[in-house]
């Protein structure tokens, strides 16, 4: 992403705080007004709608995204505090203006493709799109999920993407279709170094295995919390946090769980 780190670089300081925190919180808001007043009394005015945009009604190009999933209390609750976790995920990795940019491209690609198909769109595909990059990002950080079950972000990912398959095959509108993996676009946008260099990466790791070599070398990685290397856990993530003071590396267990480290902190 070094079009990107440029990007950062110029315009670094114009973003918005907790973008995502924001949008958990208006989605939550909508719900709870939708409960109270009836659903057609507030979605209808927020979804994504090409015509009414076109007539005038143009808050309705952000507005969107503040529309909850279609589904049960219980199920809203998990879905939002893991869209809000997802979100604090990336934001540690990332940092908040990238988190910013990759929202409000997928966004742009919603719209684009509402306008497309004629199809109103909502805030759906925009959440798969955060979680698949969240996953990507930590693909072995283990979760609760449903609040019971251990599983790694990256068998999450898969299950999420085969749902929204399942659900497009059950539902055969083209226009639907577009929409929901319009946003999924911006994955390969900001990802695709990235998976490139992780297939190297394992087919060399691979091509070791086969061979039998045994080679000692330092670690590339350290948490700065426990001290985990890559050498003792090869398949943990290790990420740089973006807000402490210089490059301090953590382990997926610890990248959302520390104290940043300040200035005067690394005077002391």
């Amino acid at each position: 992403m070094n079009w990107l780190n440029k990007l950062e670089r110029k315009f670094g300081k114009y973003y918005i705080h907790n973008l995502i925190t924001i949008i958990v919180v208006m989605n939550a808001i909508v719900y709870f007004l939708a409960l109270i007043g009836g659903e057609s009394a507030n979605m209808s005015n927020l979804m994504l709608v090409p015509q009414k945009v076109m007539n005038g009604e143009i808050w309705r190009l952000v507005t969107f995204i503040f529309i909850p999933p279609n589904t049960t209390p219980l199920f809203i609750l998990l879905n939002l505090f893991f869209f809000y976790y997802a979100g604090k995920g990336l934001e540690e990795a990332w940092g908040g203006f990238k988190v910013n940019v990759f929202y409000l491209v997928g966004m742009i690609f919603t719209i684009i493709a509402s306008f497309i198909t004629g199809w109103p769109a909502w805030s759906d595909g925009l959440q798969l799109m955060l979680i698949i990059a969240f996953a990507l990002s930590y693909p072995n950080m283990e979760i609760l999920f449903w609040g019971i079950i251990p599983l790694k972000l990256k068998y999450l990912a898969v299950i999420d993407i085969v749902f929204l398959l399942v659900e497009l095959k059950q539902i055969p509108f083209v226009g639907y279709a577009i929409v929901e993996i319009a946003p999924l676009l911006a994955i390969p946008i900001f990802f695709g170094g990235t998976l490139v260099t992780n297939i190297k990466y394992q087919k060399k790791k691979n091509n070791r295995k086969k061979s039998n070599l045994k080679v000692i070398k330092g670690y590339t990685h350290k948490c700065t919390i426990c001290g985990l290397t890559d050498i003792q856990d090869p398949d943990m993530d290790f990420r740089y946090c973006s807000k402490c003071e210089g490059k301090h590396c953590y382990c997926s267990n610890h990248i959302m769980n520390h104290e940043h480290i300040t200035a005067k902190d690394k005077l002391k």
